[in-house]
């Protein structure tokens, strides 16, 4: 009452008042009810009247109370998740829980509010976190989970796997993300192709041990031979030409040998090898 007496004397003054509160009016019980009270002004024969509604608005602070109860539960499980997750829009990142920030190295989030993931993301993928997110945005599209190669604050770089869906966020086209560090996951993998390697050359030993025995064996023969040739050369020169031909032989064996080692090298490791100068 002394509300509505206040607002009746301030627009008596010719101030503005608010056509619209809410408060509380008591019950013949004693208990009070929580009310949205509208309230507009008329002239009547030269008399200010107020005319008001009166709506019991329980309901709507229930159902209020009941929105923020479930808000809050969902930011305590966004932000409790392990997983990183983030909100994109045209101009860049809008939300990143702590598990995203954590993810690129950063300590807080308004530190990574408005940057653009391909600044994360390795220069050769950019260009795929393009298109993905043109394609969401625009046509709305589903799209399989990805992987992309990033790297953090401090420059380290690692693999993520990023899975995406389209949503309405703050009344704008917005991308959600869910991502994880699967750098483990890659490098095991690389380790089981290398067990798979070393598996499959234990079956291919002993026909690699064959096809290496025979050319070393005519090597060792034409080098037993040679041995026994060489001294002889200066007394009897004609015996160079088949000394010759017992080095040509030897030659080609152990070119034989050195391929069927250069094949067996591909089984036995990841080919891990680095060029460079050496003095």
């Amino acid at each position: 009452v002394d509300t509505l007496r206040d607002m009746i004397e301030r627009r008596v003054r010719g101030e503005e008042v608010p056509m619209r509160i809410e408060t509380a009016i008591r019950r013949r019980d004693g208990s009070r009810v929580p009310i949205e009270a509208s309230t507009s002004f008329v002239d009547v024969e030269d008399t200010l009247l107020s005319v008001t509604f009166v709506v019991d608005i329980r309901v709507r602070q229930s159902a209020e109370a009941a929105l923020a109860r479930s808000e809050e539960r969902f930011r305590i499980l966004i932000e409790s998740a392990p997983e990183a997750i983030w909100i994109l829009i045209d101009t860049g990142l809008v939300y990143a829980n702590p598990a995203a920030i954590a993810l690129f190295g950063y300590d807080r989030l308004d530190e990574v509010l408005g940057a653009d993931p391909r600044s994360f993301a390795h220069p050769d993928d950019a260009a795929a976190i393009e298109r993905r997110s043109r394609a969401m945005l625009k046509n709305r599209e589903r799209l399989a989970p990805y992987e992309y190669r990033v790297k953090r604050r401090d420059g380290r770089s690692f693999m993520v796997e990023v899975s995406s869906i389209a949503i309405e966020f703050a009344g704008k086209s917005a991308i959600l993300s869910f991502a994880r560090d699967v750098t483990e996951r890659k490098q095991m993998q690389l380790r089981l192709l290398q067990a798979d390697r070393l598996a499959t050359l234990g079956m291919l030993a002993g026909g690699m041990a064959h096809a290496i025995n025979n050319p070393l064996t005519y090597v060792m023969l034409d080098l037993e031979q040679l041995a026994a040739l060489v001294p002889k050369l200066v007394e009897e020169p004609a015996l160079a030409v088949e000394a010759m031909t017992r080095l040509h032989e030897a030659h080609q064996g152990a070119e034989r040998i050195a391929e069927v080692v250069r094949r067996m090298r591909t089984f036995s490791r990841v080919d891990d090898q680095t060029r460079g100068p050496v003095d």
